[in-house]
């Protein structure tokens, strides 16, 4: 383990209770969602999908700060964030043909990084990839990190 991935699972997992991170140490944030080409905050992006097609596609893009860290000494190896996701996930019918709500999947995210392999911040940011997906019908995601 390099010093840097020693950093980041102490800030978030070490040093803070689940949720009860300090922003001015470790944040994580600045979700959005581009659905079909048009960016929208992630708490609440809704799109309609056109007559004749049969789905849209959603991207889901995150930044990550931590005090102390250079984002750019980051690698793709010290940074692991899935993005969950209950698109696509139509849930079941079971055998009393009552419907039931799908559990949703975990979609890996990568730090954006530039053709050297370095990461390419968004200000002081590390930028996760977005995921993407395809679906109609209400979504929901978050992004989990470790």
């Amino acid at each position: 383990m390099n010093q840097v991935h020693k950093i980041l699972r102490q800030k978030l997992h070490e040093t803070y209770a689940r949720q009860a991170f300090d922003n001015t140490d470790v944040w994580a944030g600045n979700l959005s969602a581009t659905i079909d080409g048009i960016l929208y905050n992630a708490e609440l992006a809704r799109a309609y999908v056109d007559p004749g097609l049969i789905s849209a596609e959603a991207r889901v893009r995150a930044e990550v700060y931590v005090a102390g860290l250079d984002p750019r000494d980051v690698g793709p190896e010290d940074l692991r964030a899935r993005a969950w996701t209950d698109a696509d996930d139509a849930g079941y019918v079971d055998a009393m043909s009552m419907h039931h709500q799908g559990f949703g999947r975990r979609v890996p995210m990568r730090l954006v990084t530039g053709a050297d392999g370095r990461p390419l911040p968004c200000g002081g940011n590390l930028v996760l990839n977005p995921i993407r997906f395809g679906s109609k019908g209400p979504t929901s995601s978050t992004t989990p990190l470790s």
